[in-house]
């Protein structure tokens, strides 16, 4: 859970950098909007990623009380 959280931020995270300097190669004389990519990556995927690492935390703790 760990990983697919931290993966799916980090990949669009690299996404949109990618998207970014494709806008820039394939038109530099249109100002690219690098700010709103990475904020709409922050909102959606960083959130999620919280949620998948929480969950861990949770089924760790959960486990540890069990005396797994």
């Amino acid at each position: 859970m760990l990983g697919v959280g931290v993966g799916t931020t980090l990949g669009y995270l690299t996404a949109s950098l990618l998207y970014v300097i494709a806008q820039r190669v394939l038109d530099p004389e249109e100002p690219t909007d690098v700010i709103p990519a990475f904020l709409i990556g922050l909102a959606v995927f960083v959130p999620f990623g919280a949620l998948m690492i929480g969950g861990w935390a949770y089924r760790w703790a959960t486990r540890r009380q069990q005396g797994w």
